[in-house]
């Protein structure tokens, strides 16, 4: 088995979408003062790494806590965008993969744009599904993607 790590770390100066307000991220406790060490962190729930519910776009959408923990884990197919990273991923490669996609609960998109992590580039002309590949990939019974 292999393991995709697929997290950035959390820190006051990482990326965030244009108009989001960066991490705010505090020392109130330390070891010196306090005997302990103690962080507080504040930011958006679509800062960084971050998995979206249902609910982050239907008003009657599912939250995260309304799933069973054995939904956040499970074989992942990870499909590489390969060398034509402008073409985005669209219907046809979809198709040429359906049948691995098929036996995952997972559909891991490497589209190689993590390359301009902590760039202005990473917010610009990303590669994304084209609305045909967005509608093929719901017909499989994928618990995240």
């Amino acid at each position: 088995m292999k393991l995709y790590d697929l997290t950035h770390p959390i820190s006051d100066n990482m990326p965030v979408y244009p108009g989001t307000e960066a991490p705010v991220i505090t020392t109130p406790c330390s070891v010196e003062r306090d005997g302990f060490l103690e962080k507080k962190i504040c930011l958006y729930s679509h800062t960084g790494t971050h998995i979206d519910a249902p609910a982050h776009l239907f008003v009657d959408g599912k939250t995260l806590d309304q799933y069973p923990i054995d939904h956040f884990s499970g074989p992942a197919y990870r499909l590489d965008l390969g060398q034509d990273r402008n073409r985005g991923f669209d219907e046809a490669l979809i198709y040429r993969h359906a049948d691995a996609i098929y036996r995952a609960d997972f559909l891991i998109l490497n589209s190689g744009w993590s390359r301009h992590w902590g760039s202005p580039t990473y917010f610009e002309n990303y590669p994304v599904l084209s609305q045909a590949a967005a509608e093929l990939i719901t017909s499989f019974q994928l618990k995240g993607m």
